[in-house]
């Protein structure tokens, strides 16, 4: 049985934000001077109606336009393997965010993305009730 630690230093947890990219960048061939490697966003998106702005990134050349959602109460919270123990894992980093993203434009609400978060908060919620 494995064993997932969060520890008493909950503020010492990294904070950080899950990204949902669409499931196909629709780019194919070479980036000159790009990297394949996803960076934390950098600009913002204020749209036609100048609001806060979504996030936007680019992976491979395309842009991408995010949505941040929080989920309110949950936490996504990554884990990593201590040293030496077979079977224990110490939480690393913790996001109560998650940003989902497609090409040029915000990703909707109706995105199957967003409507499989809100599915599992759901059964969470139902989870812990019972």
């Amino acid at each position: 049985m494995s064993v997932y630690t969060i520890g008493d230093n909950k503020d010492q947890i990294e904070k950080s934000t899950v990204n949902i990219l669409p499931t196909a960048v629709n780019f194919t061939g070479t980036v000159p001077n790009g990297t394949s490697n996803w960076e934390s966003y950098k600009e913002v998106d204020k749209g036609r109606d100048g609001g806060d702005g979504n996030p936007v990134n680019y992976l491979r050349g395309r842009k991408l336009v995010g949505v941040t959602h929080t989920v309110d109460n949950y936490q996504a919270v990554l884990f990593e393997k201590e040293n030496g123990k077979e079977d224990s894992y110490n939480a690393v980093s913790a996001s109560s965010d998650i940003v989902t993203y497609e090409h040029q434009v915000p990703a909707s609400v109706q995105n199957d993305q967003v409507e499989r978060v809100e599915e599992w908060v759901g059964i969470a919620r139902f989870i812990n009730t019972i």
